[in-house]
């Protein structure tokens, strides 16, 4: 029928831009007048009548990112082609944009004694984000915040590992990692321990 075959790639988000990419897999015999993506928060099959970005490439492989977005958002996406024929689509796919804020896990394995605790966690966060500050917060209630006590990591890298000194003994506390960037405040999985007698 002449027209192109486009391919949608599958996106990729941070928290205020989508980057994906289309493949033009043949032109339809005519030569590409224009090809991008389209994309919408209402329907899963955008078209070229709604928001699109425009490649200034128009053949082969073209990489394009869709910039100040809301986050926290479902977006469907999908790869277009124009030739003198008329438009083709690739396969309509999804991705939400992200919370921006780190991505935070306690470790299960941990080392108390009579009065301390040693315990570990990890953080992630989107180069646009650095984490502002992590560590551990803890309490004797079960749901500890940076409103309790808390112990800074000093640690630049991904895994970080805390020691918590001053504890009572033979008593239960529950902890948990945070870390916090410009986006804001994650916790991870709140864990249960008892120090020795």
């Amino acid at each position: 029928d002449g027209l192109p075959d486009v391919s949608t790639q599958q996106p990729t988000a941070t928290a205020t831009t989508i980057t994906t990419s289309g493949v033009i897999n043949d032109d339809g015999g005519f030569p590409i007048m224009e090809c991008g993506v389209c994309y919408s928060t209402t329907t899963d099959v955008p078209t070229i009548n709604g928001s699109k970005v425009i490649s200034n490439e128009k053949s082969g492989t073209y990489y394009l990112t869709i910039p100040d977005l809301p986050m926290s958002t479902l977006y469907h996406i999908r790869a277009y082609a124009t030739n003198e024929n008329g438009t083709s689509y690739g396969k309509s796919l999804s991705v939400s944009t992200t919370s921006g804020k780190p991505v935070v896990s306690t470790s299960t394995s941990y080392t108390s004694g009579k009065d301390f605790l040693i315990i570990s966690g990890s953080a992630t966060t989107e180069a646009s984000a650095p984490i502002l500050r992590k560590g551990i917060c803890w309490s004797s209630h079960t749901n500890p915040s940076i409103n309790d006590k808390i112990e800074i990591a000093s640690s630049n890298t991904e895994f970080f590992t805390c020691r918590i000194d001053g504890l009572q003994s033979w008593s239960t506390y529950y902890c948990r990692a945070f870390a916090e960037n410009s986006y804001g405040l994650s916790y991870g999985e709140v864990y249960q321990f008892s120090t020795e007698k």
